[in-house]
């Protein structure tokens, strides 16, 4: 089993990555599941998805003890969490947020085996293990400072029992790195890289560098994962497209891109967009109640009381509406349809709505949502 797993806030501007990565994923034909750790205060609402499953987990950004603002609090923190408390077991190919697949990730490891993509600009120097004089603090908080570390970065394929022994390390040392660390930016924005580093190696656990990433400024390589963090170029080095003030889902155009893995990008995010637009995406989905819910209502809010489940699901009066529609015949993308002859409101704001209420009420276990591609 392998288990696809990346970490994402429960922050709407962050919601276009994960359903890219989501589209991806399916795309890719990747085995196993996708799992989505969102790291959320409690009582929060979970962003909706159709593919992947959803796991709340407490959230460390800002980080409880230091009131640190970092995102690379998420994914150690969300990992920990939800290796200790569901227990899963198998493979497991981490993911950072700004990630797509191309292809699909077959290969299982075994405890003690680690696949990792390369980290070529990991910070070296004459400090403790071999790192930039910067973090020679790690001298008061690390016992043997001679382990060689391995220079790797996400995505990194590891079996649960090794990440399980790694984390909580993983996530100490990140707290400690940022509360410490410095360079000429402040704070260091890549401490969790190197805490992973530290922690590896504190557990002995060897890393086999893999081509599972690229990135955009690659022209060439056949790597699974695309890492878009960095602009994508044309051919004489100007920027076409920035993830940093994309505007979700409007069109963007590859062939402006220089050949290559940026190219190859656009034209997944062009594709996934053009879906969108179309309606073609939820016109695959048809949402079909489950025998046995009951409805009652008081006020304007609609309670449904689902077989196996102690508490009632509450629907204001917006999401009731799309509750009633979800009659076994029509498709979500009829719903929104429907919807935009009944209310004032933008289609992609409409469609927004529909896909997480169906995706609330699956998860509260109202719905079951049949593929009908």
């Amino acid at each position: 089993m392998i288990f696809t797993v990346f970490a994402a806030p429960a922050d709407p501007s962050l919601q276009w990555r994960a359903q890219l990565l989501e589209y991806s994923w399916q795309r890719a034909h990747q085995p196993g599941e996708l799992v989505r750790l969102t790291p959320t205060p409690p009582g929060s609402s979970a962003p909706a998805h159709s593919k992947a499953v959803v796991k709340q987990t407490l959230a460390w950004n800002p980080h409880p003890y230091t009131n640190d603002e970092y995102a690379g609090y998420d994914t150690p923190s969300a990992v920990m969490e939800w290796l200790f408390r569901d227990r899963v077991e198998g493979s497991v190919l981490l993911l950072g947020l700004n990630s797509v697949l191309h292809s699909a990730v077959t290969e299982e490891v075994s405890p003690g085996k680690v696949l990792a993509a390369a980290w070529p600009d990991m910070p070296t120097g004459e400090g403790p293990f071999g790192l930039a004089m910067n973090l020679k603090f790690l001298k008061c908080y690390c016992v043997n400072r001679e382990l060689a570390l391995a220079p790797v970065q996400l995505p990194i394929l590891i079996h649960t029992s090794d990440l399980r022994k790694i984390a909580p390390r993983w996530a100490e040392l990140t707290a400690i790195i940022r509360s410490e660390g410095r360079d000429t930016h402040g704070a260091l924005g890549c401490a969790d890289r190197i805490a992973y580093a530290l922690a590896a190696a504190e557990y002995r656990l060897l890393h086999a560098h893999s081509d599972l990433r690229n990135g955009t400024d690659d022209e060439t390589g056949s790597a699974p994962v695309t890492d878009y963090s960095r602009a994508v170029e044309s051919a004489r080095g100007e920027i076409v497209w920035d993830e940093q003030v994309y505007e979700p889902w409007s069109a963007v155009y590859p062939e402006k891109a220089k050949p290559g893995r940026g190219r190859d990008f656009l034209a997944l995010l062009n594709e996934y967009a053009t879906r969108r637009q179309s309606g073609a995406d939820l016109a695959a989905k048809r949402p079909l109640r489950r025998s046995g819910v009951r409805e009652s209502r008081v006020l304007e809010d609609m309670h449904l009381e689902v077989p196996g489940y102690t508490e009632f699901v509450t629907l204001n009066s917006s999401a009731a509406s799309i509750w009633e529609l979800c009659d076994g015949r029509r498709t979500l993308a009829q719903i929104v349809a429907e919807l935009g002859q009944l209310f004032d409101a933008p289609r992609e704001t409409l469609q927004t709505a529909v896909e997480s209420t169906a995706a609330e009420l699956v998860a509260a276990g109202a719905l079951e949502v049949e593929d009908l591609s």
